[in-house]
């Protein structure tokens, strides 16, 4: 197990200069983007992303993991049987009491980094009624933790609904919503200032 702090992260990846974000919206499957997503220095994911059998639609590499505390743990398989990530991050609410335990060992001997959500600032004052997604917090940190030259974007609902809805590509069959759990519209809001 590596633990690393925000800055060695930042050090890992310091000769990057594109990033591939690949979100987990039903729309990713849209197109098939595996070689371009592979083609960038890093390639970032989310949650309980796995690629197997979906090469094609969203390539085969990860260099990035950024996991939410508790669901990944309770609904997925841990990285190292999965994506098998150059890193995990992980961002956790400012409280008291965080056992970060189970993350760790879930995690296994891959580099990983726990840190406090980002205060989101610059973009004007908007009242959130729920979290942001580890999509929004991993886009307004690594925005500034890199100089990335290029960046590409692809499975995620920032302005809302989009063909396909926000159903994540691997549980489609639930009708999972991200939108129950988030508060999009402040979200559309932080991307469109």
């Amino acid at each position: 197990m590596a633990a690393m702090d925000i800055f060695e992260f930042r050090d890992m990846f310091s000769g990057v200069r594109s990033a591939a974000f690949v979100g987990n919206a039903s729309s990713v499957l849209f197109w098939d983007n595996g070689k371009i997503i592979d083609s960038y220095d890093m390639i970032v994911r989310f949650n309980r992303a796995y690629v197997h059998g979906l090469e094609e639609k969203i390539g085969r590499k990860t260099d990035v993991l950024v996991s939410n505390n508790l669901n990944s743990l309770k609904l997925s398989p841990s990285p190292t049987k999965t994506l098998c990530p150059k890193c995990v991050v992980t961002f956790v609410k400012p409280k008291g009491g965080l056992d970060t335990g189970p993350l760790k060992e879930w995690v296994g001997d891959i580099p990983h980094v726990i840190t406090l959500e980002p205060d989101i600032f610059g973009v004007g004052s908007i009242n959130r009624t729920r979290s942001l997604t580890m999509g929004t917090y991993s886009l307004y940190t690594f925005l500034r933790l890199f100089q990335f030259e290029k960046l590409f974007l692809t499975g995620f609902t920032m302005f809302g609904i989009v063909p396909g809805g926000s159903e994540k590509y691997y549980e489609r069959e639930k009708n999972q919503r991200a939108g129950h759990f988030h508060d999009l519209e402040s979200r559309r809001k932080l991307f469109h200032s």
